[in-house]
Parts: C-alpha cells; sequence; structure tokens
C-alpha cells in the first residue's frame, strides 16, 4: 500500500491493524509493507485483534447494517457472526479469555442513539448475550427549565 488514509489502528504484539481503501490490512509494528487482509464491497471498520492473536473481530456492512465479523489474523474469508441489522454496531473488544467479542448495537433498542454492549461467541453458534454488559450511550433530549 503506497497510498491511502489509515484509520481505526489498533496494535498487538509485533503487528498493527487498519483500515484504509474501506478493507482491513496488517503491517509489522517495526514497519515495513502493508499486506491487505480483507477485500469486501463494504467498509470494514472498528477492528479488533483477539487475546491469543490469532483472529480479528471487526465491523463490517457487506449486506447493509453494521455487524460483526471475523477473520484470521493472517486474512482469508471472513465470517458473519451477528445479523441484527441495527443502525450502529461497533466492536469493542474481546472477553478476557478470548472466546466472545464484546461490541455496542441499538438493536432492540426505542432509539438510534441509545446503544448496550453486547457479546457474541467466537464460533457464532448462539445468539448474542442481549444487554449482558449494559447501557454503553444514552443521549436524552435536553429539558426545559422549570
Amino acid at each position: 500500500m503506497t497510498t491511502g488514509y489509515p484509520r481505526f489502528p489498533v496494535i498487538s504484539g509485533n503487528t498493527i491493524v487498519f483500515v484504509a481503501e474501506d478493507d482491513l490490512w496488517q503491517v509489522p509494528a517495526e514497519g515495513g509493507a502493508a499486506s491487505r487482509l480483507s477485500v469486501g464491497r463494504a467498509a470494514a471498520s472498528e477492528p479488533r485483534i483477539s487475546p491469543d492473536r490469532r483472529w480479528i473481530a471487526y465491523t463490517g456492512a457487506e449486506e447493509g447494517a453494521p455487524d460483526v465479523h471475523l477473520i484470521p489474523v493472517g486474512g482469508g474469508e471472513a465470517k458473519r457472526l451477528t445479523y441484527e441489522a441495527s443502525a450502529v454496531c461497533k466492536v469493542a473488544g474481546w472477553s478476557r479469555d478470548g472466546e466472545s467479542i464484546i461490541y455496542a448495537s441499538s438493536a432492540a433498542t426505542p432509539s438510534r442513539v441509545e446503544t448496550w454492549l453486547r457479546q457474541v461467541p467466537l464460533t457464532g453458534e448462539s445468539p448474542p448475550t442481549w444487554g449482558s454488559v449494559g447501557p454503553c450511550r444514552s443521549r436524552t433530549a435536553p429539558t426545559a427549565p422549570p
């Protein structure tokens, strides 16, 4: 990669992962050539490297709404883990044991500005745990003084 606008950088060990040209890229922390990890039709964002450094969870919108996706650190085929069709979905990180991905979502909330932290298993085989962590952002309209 010789040009582009790198965004959402994250570092783990000797690996830096970032988004450029709407795809995931990685580069050694000491520098060198960046390599593309994903090629998608929609923008990737919020990459997070797993504690064991084998996986990257990220927010992707391949089918319209943003959802949680998973890809091996070395690149390859991505796997979609959530199917919420919410206005807001952002990968926040990993559980301590590395078996779940923590993400913020506005699914099942009365407004798109209210998001809750949830977790989905790395396997994606069981549904996300709803409200397992709690609200992470809530905006309310200012009230008029009495």
